[in-house]
């Protein structure tokens, strides 16, 4: 299958509730969580689209775009 057609999308908007902090943004290791996501699925697609409910860090690249989920509150 062409990945490269396919817009990869990571879904980083709930509430962690449970975690008690935003799990994108936690450090393990030497990066944050959400980088490592990112860091593994960068090759495949053209474009990357993060939905998140507030500002986060993450990986700088031209394929990635992030957008505020419009929704939130919802799980």
């Amino acid at each position: 299958m062409d990945y490269n057609s396919i817009l990869g999308v990571v879904l980083a908007g709930g509430q962690s509730k449970r975690f008690g902090q935003d799990k994108s943004q936690v450090q393990l290791g030497e990066k944050i969580l959400i980088d490592y996501i990112l860091l593994e699925i960068l090759d495949q697609f053209n474009e990357i689209l993060i939905i998140a409910n507030n500002d986060i860090k993450f990986l700088n690249s031209k394929k990635i775009t992030k957008i505020e989920d419009y929704k939130k509150d919802l799980g």
